[in-house]
């Protein structure tokens, strides 16, 4: 009697720790975080969408230039009226003849985006 109970001490011993190592290990792997990570950061991409445009100076002289920068994030198609496409990020040297409001679009997955910036001509 005595070594049966011993014996099934042992075992049931040896099974309470191999549970406590299976779910240990389930507990502690990385693989579903990262996993879990990267499926996040792909479905917050489109929404983490922006646009931006100014201009340096915003005020010229006429016959004087400025330079007409802007930067996008997650954007697949940019233009902006009177030049027309351009690349999602960049800069570009104008020479309005009279005060202008450049308007750059940006669509991507996340919808489209419009921004605005002017320069006076005095």
């Amino acid at each position: 009697m005595r070594q049966r109970m011993i014996a099934t001490a042992v075992i049931l011993g040896m099974t309470m720790m191999l549970g406590a190592c299976s779910k240990q290990g389930s507990h502690s792997s990385p693989q579903p975080s990262l996993q879990a990570e990267s499926a996040a950061a792909q479905s917050e991409s489109p929404a983490d969408q922006s646009a931006s445009i100014w201009a340096d100076p915003d005020s010229v002289a006429r016959g004087a230039s400025a330079t007409l920068s802007w930067r996008t994030k997650n954007a697949a198609d940019v233009s902006i009226n009177g030049i027309g496409v351009v690349q999602p990020n960049g800069s570009l040297r104008v020479s309005p003849s009279e005060s202008t409001i450049y308007h750059l679009t940006a669509r991507g997955l996340g919808g489209t985006l419009d921004v605005t910036t002017a320069i006076e001509v005095r």
